[in-house]
């Protein structure tokens, strides 16, 4: 893990991770 440098790399990590779990999800149901 790498050392939290700026809160706006953790927001912007966390909104990729929520995105890609949505598509996964959407992937999923189909």
């Amino acid at each position: 893990m790498h050392p939290r440098t700026t809160p706006d790399t953790d927001v912007t990590t966390a909104q990729a991770y929520d995105a890609l779990g949505r598509v996964r999800e959407r992937t999923d149901a189909e």
